[in-house]
């Protein structure tokens, strides 16, 4: 097993690699000239978005990747990127070894990987963060890295494809990401998509398998690990800003579904 070829772009770290597995960090600007495209991938990645991107799959798929949805790349896959956050892409990268994928999925196809993305809960976004911000302080853990990670992509990679793609649902995730921390209602999103409220809420819980509700909660949650680390804004501030009722409903949000409290993470959290 080996990443030859695997290439590290300027505007990348790379973090970790080795037989097995390779990490790395990626902040391409929304200005960059390179933003569009810059080629096809140079390995098989899962990539965890911390910010939201329209990814335009070449004679495919067409989706925003976002904190709760994770792109996947075969190797030599093209792609296009379309603006939608104004931090442009900053995004989390893990790169696998191709014997290792098809181990994993028992597959011996050579694009192995079936879906162009798989749905991300809040506890598994929170693992991998945790397996970069170890790698980001100086850790050097090989295996916890790579255990921690191939346990992930096994839950994930085994998931069901994701569904095909329903234009509504798409366009509905994209004023999402753009408008998570607002607290709009069904009938105004519908309207601003030009259909009905009970038309959305069936067609995106159909494509998606979560409700509007739900995938919205979502990012609001992976956000907020950005902010408790990375500020030193007062949590009840934080939870006001992400549009969650108050300081009590946030906490009680965050600890359902990553296990600990916004204040016992920010405690820990070593990355920034």
């Amino acid at each position: 097993m080996s990443f030859a070829g695997l290439r590290v772009l300027p505007f990348e770290r790379l973090l970790f690699t080795s037989e097995t597995l390779a990490v790395g960090t990626h902040r391409l600007p929304a200005d960059d000239p390179r933003f569009e495209s810059y080629g096809p991938t140079s390995a098989c990645f899962v990539v965890f978005p911390r910010s939201s991107v329209i990814i335009e799959h070449a004679g495919g798929a067409r989706f925003v990747g976002s904190p709760a949805i994770a792109p996947l790349y075969n190797r030599g896959q093209e792609y296009r990127r379309r603006r939608l956050s104004p931090e442009g892409d900053f995004c989390d990268w893990f790169a696998i070894a191709p014997d290792a994928l098809r181990e994993l999925l028992s597959s011996d196809d050579e694009r192995p990987l079936r879906a162009p993305y798989v749905r991300v809960e809040p506890r598994d976004y929170l693992r991998q963060r945790a397996v970069v911000e170890h790698l980001f302080a100086g850790g050097s853990d090989a295996l916890f890295v790579e255990e921690t990670m191939m346990e992930l992509f096994r839950r994930l990679l085994a998931a069901p494809p994701a569904p095909a793609r329903v234009d509504l649902a798409d366009a509905a995730a994209e004023l999402l990401s753009r408008t998570f921390t607002r607290n709009t209602s069904l009938t105004r999103i519908a309207r601003e998509l030009g259909t009905s409220p009970f038309h959305l809420a069936r067609t995106f819980k159909r494509a998606t398998g979560v409700s509007l509700h739900q995938h919205r909660l979502k990012l609001r949650l992976h956000a907020s690990l950005e902010l408790l680390r990375d500020t030193r804004e007062e949590i009840s501030s934080i939870a006001l800003d992400l549009g969650f009722a108050d300081h009590s409903h946030f906490t009680v949000s965050f600890r359902r579904r990553f296990g600990v409290t916004p204040s016992a993470y920010r405690r820990g959290a070593t990355f920034s």
